[in-house]
């Protein structure tokens, strides 16, 4: 079929045909696969009301439970959203002496009441520095005057507000001397109305009577009695003993209230007793509550540590995903991704077909194919893949066998967060420790750098890590909202970004990933968006905002590129699915029947369009030709071919046969024969050319 050309005015074409080649293209969405099937319940907080009623805290789920002691659920509400009565990432949950219900919403900044029904009240807060505004509002307590304490965490203070949300007095700055705090976490009364913070990033826990004015704190980093590694929750009981969850020492402790260790209990695991929670509370008897967030349940402990009972939801296939975290594109193009909560690894064609995965749940010294809480993956050029599960890498290769185990002479990393690796398959990693370090291929350390801090070099909890193709390192530095960009072995060279929602900041940058042209590519969870920049740090384009259509995100974690740098992969956390972007939806090939032609000839070419998406495509073809003077025009007859619409299926191939006469007077020599498709002149997808040659008749 001869496709039918259209008449063009030449400058008008000249004219955006030198503005399309310049114009950066915001990818399109492609496809998404997986299916959110998430565990019944992901507790991050926990209130106990004088009945023995649990209201435990979905955070994924973005609701409250109200169950009884035999797990019948009395009251379930809230929903992803950001109207009234929604959550978008619930952190902490209180209760007055009336039975109303509050609930701080970290990435909303904002504070909700509810009655005891679970209606909605009223709610306060935004997100700023001033009065009543909150970066990350984290635990929440009622105090028996019914004031209400928030812990402001990244605002590294306390603020305290009446029943209806009017803001009545704060303190606190970020520090770690006396009285000051880097992260406050949650937040108890004792029965004095003392005010106990927990300070996760300085390691301790800090006591302030309740007007906020300075008595005690304890704790430093470590794993003796008394020493914590990042304590989240806090329950104090009748008798004013104080329970501390000591996060990655995977342990309650207890202590009195001068700050002296009694007691401790748990280890890390999903058995009964075992832990890997967040929030905590405490009932009328001086039982101890957990929510036990990565083993999706709650439990119970008499104030002694013995086990009494759990609350619990049903828990993922082929698939599905419970948390799709981190991800990458193998060089055959098939998609591997961590599930961090289902603690797998599946694997997806480039379509998202589903075809295998591995893994289970183990604890970190059972070396093999043994997840807990896998984070990060990545790929080097020889296939190996390299996951950081919690304190360690481990080594498969492409099908799931087990191969390599690193640490350090025995000593588990730091808690792995991002990994990547560079042209010479180096392996680099970033920790909770705030630092960067870089391996061989054989587990041997090569380099580290960083600590904890905002100046240049120094991180606060680093992230997404991604390696260009001259070696280069850039780090997504998540606290400080920012990338910085080092050399190999660690040097500094440049950063950029700051906290903001401008084009350029960041809220919380996660994932990182480097195109074949080394331009940078930054996730932002709370913007719930993807963000471009060149290697310089200039800002080229974004998309995404909120939501589960396609092509919006609920807190997107990690990014991927394929080799040719076309196709880029999305993990979609809150959505339950990866979210495939293309820069080439549609492709386009060009066959010629000859590249000879003599003039008063034919020129017949093939044209060939394949939609690479599951969506119905509908775009333009259109082509111009450079003359043998170096010239781009339209074909020597006065018209250029197209733009011309074409649409197609899903995954739809179609070929079209188009025929130019070349006249007698047409100029000798070589040309090149240009081809375009895509949404417009301005947003080309694909472009192919050809060269062929005009000789005079009878010249072959």
């Amino acid at each position: 079929m001869k496709l039918t050309s259209t008449l063009v005015n030449l400058f008008l074409i000249l004219s955006l045909s030198s503005i399309a080649y310049g114009t950066e293209v915001v990818p399109d969405y492609s496809c998404s696969f997986g299916t959110l099937n998430p565990a019944e319940m992901y507790p991050t907080d926990i209130a106990v009301d004088s009945q023995g009623n649990v209201f435990i805290l979905d955070e994924l789920n973005r609701r409250v439970h109200k169950r009884n002691k035999d797990n019948n659920i009395l009251l379930l509400f809230g929903s992803a959203g950001h109207g009234d009565g929604q959550f978008s990432f619930p952190r902490s949950i209180a209760l007055d002496s009336e039975g109303k219900i509050y609930v701080t919403d970290g990435i909303a900044s904002r504070i909700q009441k509810f009655d005891v029904d679970g209606s909605f009240v009223l709610k306060w807060g935004i997100t700023g520095t001033g009065d009543g505004e909150f970066d990350m509002p984290g635990g929440i307590a009622v105090s028996s005057a019914g004031m209400v304490y928030i812990a402001d965490m990244y605002n590294s203070r306390i603020q305290v507000f009446d029943q209806d949300g009017n803001f009545l007095f704060k303190w606190g700055e970020k520090g770690t001397t006396e009285g000051k705090m880097l992260k406050p976490y949650y937040i108890a009364f004792d029965s004095e109305n003392n005010v106990w913070v927990t300070d996760e990033t300085a390691h301790r826990v800090i006591k302030y009577d309740q007007t906020g004015n300075y008595i005690l704190s304890f704790g430093t980093r470590g794993t003796s009695p008394g020493e914590f590694i990042a304590p989240t929750g806090i329950a104090i009981d009748q008798n004013n003993y104080v329970y501390i969850y000591d996060r990655w020492n995977f342990r309650i402790q207890k202590f009195d209230q001068d700050g002296n260790f009694i007691t401790m209990w748990g280890n890390p695991g999903s058995g009964d007793g075992e832990l890997h929670g967040l929030g905590m509370a405490s009932d009328d008897d001086s039982n101890v509550y957990i929510a036990d967030y990565w083993n999706f349940r709650a439990q119970k402990f008499s104030p002694t540590g013995q086990f009494l009972c759990k609350w619990t939801g049903t828990v993922t296939g082929d698939g599905e995903f419970a948390y799709a975290h981190d991800l990458i594109v193998n060089h055959s193009g098939n998609v591997y991704v961590v599930d961090r909560i289902n603690q797998n690894v599946q694997v997806f064609d480039s379509v998202g077909n589903f075809l295998f995965k591995w893994g289970s749940r183990g604890k970190r010294e059972d070396h093999g194919p043994f997840f807990n809480f896998p984070r990060a993956i990545g790929v080097d050029s020889e296939d190996n893949v390299y996951i950081s599960n919690d304190k360690d890498l481990r080594i498969f290769d492409l099908n799931g066998s087990f191969l390599d185990y690193w640490a350090i002479d025995g000593i588990h990393f730091p808690g792995p967060l991002g990994v990547t690796t560079d042209k010479d398959d180096h392996v680099f990693f970033t920790t909770t420790y705030h630092e960067v370090c870089k391996m061989d291929k054989y587990g041997n350390m090569l380099a580290s750098w960083g600590s904890y801090g905002n100046d240049i070099g120094q991180f606060n909890k680093p992230a997404g890590i991604g390696a260009d193709s001259e070696g280069n390192v850039y780090v997504n530095d998540m606290l400080n909202s920012r990338v910085q960009k080092f050399s190999n072995d660690g040097d500094f060279i440049l950063t950029w970004g700051s906290n903001g929602n401008e084009d350029g900041q960041f809220k919380r940058p996660v994932g990182l990933a480097i195109d074949p042209e080394n331009c940078v590519y930054v996730v932002d969870s709370v913007k719930n968006q993807i963000q471009k920049f060149d290697s310089n740090g200039n800002f080229l384009l974004k998309w995404g905002t909120f939501g589960n259509a396609e092509g919006e995100f609920n807190s997107p974690h990690y990014i991927a590129i394929d080799d040719s740098g076309t196709d880029i992969y999305v993990t979609d956390s809150g959505n339950g699915r990866v979210q495939k972007f293309s820069l080439e939806p549609v492709s386009l090939s060009l066959m010629p029947d000859t590249t000879i032609i003599q003039q008063e000839g034919v020129l017949g070419f093939q044209a060939s369009f394949i939609n690479n998406t599951n969506k119905y495509r509908v775009f333009y073809f259109a082509t111009n030709v450079k003359m043998p003077n170096g010239t781009i025009y339209p074909p020597w007859t006065g018209y250029l071919y197209g733009p011309n619409e074409i649409s197609l299926a899903p995954y739809e191939t179609k070929a079209e046969y188009v025929v130019y006469d070349v006249p007698p007077n047409a100029p000798l020599g070589e040309y090149v024969y240009n081809g375009y498709v895509g949404k417009g002149i301005l947003t080309i997808w694909d472009e192919e050319h050809f060269e062929f040659t005009i000789t005079s008749p009878g010249v072959e």
